[in-house]
Formats: structure tokens, C-alpha cells, sequence
């Protein structure tokens, strides 16, 4: 008796953890067009959320961490210009101008993106950071998961504990951290 009333306790138990699962992923998937990502920061001169169109510019005191919509987030480091291209379910893209970004995603792969000029890096689920200089060039650094990078149709998949060097007009090779 103990042991039917133990058993139907897990199953009850299970049952209602996969009902919750099923019902909050595809929430946390969805996203409408005209929401904004809220901008976490100390810094006074920071707006609260980022927009569609919007450009977010960090001075060299300051810093701040973005919530991409709900699934991951962004810390964008000092000196560095971003803005917001489009945001809404299943594909969220912004373009990196100048300086430096951390993101760690939770997501199927491609719905996350970053422009950096004519290239882009597209999320295949994971953590990277990312870097861009006023001339187009810049560096992707992955420490967990894949990225791919594309510059004029060339794309380069760059897998976890690699670094790629990028020009405007060229991918380069990823390269091992420790090789």
C-alpha cells in the first residue's frame, strides 16, 4: 500500500513537472514585435529598455547588461555602440557598431544575431563574446556551444573554446584558445 501511494506521488509528481514545461517554453519562445529589452545598469545616462531602431552607446565608466528578450542575456562593456534592429519571436538581431559584448543565449539555434557591417554571427545556441572596431574589424570569442559567422556568403562555424579574427570584407579561421 505504501508503495502505490509512494508511486502514484512520483508520477503525480512527474506529470505536473512536464505540464510545467510544456507550457513555459513556448512562453519564453515568444516575443511580439514591439516589446523592448530591459537594460539593467548603475548608470544614470542609460535608458531603462532598448527599441526597435534605438542605439544604445555605453561611456568609459559605464557598462550594463541587457535582457534579450527571455531568452539570454548581454553585457555590453564600456565604449561600445549597439542598436537594436529587430526583435520578435524566433528571431532577435541587433548590430554590434563598435566595442565589446558577452552574451549567453537560451534558444534554438539562429534566432539570436549579431550585424557587425556586412558580416554576421548567428547564435547555434551558446555563450561568445564578441568584438568590433570602427573599421569592421573584430574578434569572436566562443566559450560554450557554436556560433556562425558569415561575411559576403563565406560562413565560418566556430565552436567552443575558439577565437575568430574578422575584417570588414573577410571571415578569418577559428583558432583553438590553447593551441
Amino acid at each position: 500500500r505504501r508503495w502505490r501511494q509512494a508511486s502514484f506521488a512520483a508520477v503525480t509528481a512527474l506529470a505536473a513537472c512536464l505540464l510545467g514545461i510544456v507550457i513555459w517554453v513556448p512562453w519564453r519562445l515568444q516575443w511580439s514585435e514591439s516589446r523592448q529589452w530591459v537594460i539593467e545598469t548603475k548608470a544614470h545616462a542609460i535608458p531603462e529598455a532598448l527599441g526597435v531602431g534605438q542605439t544604445l552607446a555605453t561611456a568609459a565608466t559605464q557598462s550594463a547588461t541587457i535582457r534579450v528578450a527571455r531568452i539570454g542575456h548581454m553585457e555590453v562593456m564600456p565604449n561600445t555602440r549597439l542598436r537594436l534592429s529587430d526583435t520578435r519571436t524566433g528571431h532577435h538581431r541587433l548590430e554590434l557598431l563598435e566595442g565589446r559584448i558577452r552574451a549567453r543565449i537560451w534558444a534554438p539555434p539562429g534566432q539570436f544575431g549579431i550585424a557587425t557591417g556586412a558580416s554576421e554571427t548567428v547564435d547555434l545556441g551558446c555563450a561568445f563574446e564578441m568584438s568590433r572596431t570602427r573599421d569592421g574589424g573584430g574578434r569572436i570569442h566562443v566559450t560554450s556551444g557554436w556560433v556562425m559567422h558569415s561575411v559576403d556568403g563565406q560562413e565560418t562555424l566556430v565552436p567552443a573554446g575558439s577565437d575568430l579574427d574578422f575584417t570588414r570584407e573577410r571571415s578569418g579561421i577559428p583558432l583553438a584558445v590553447n593551441a
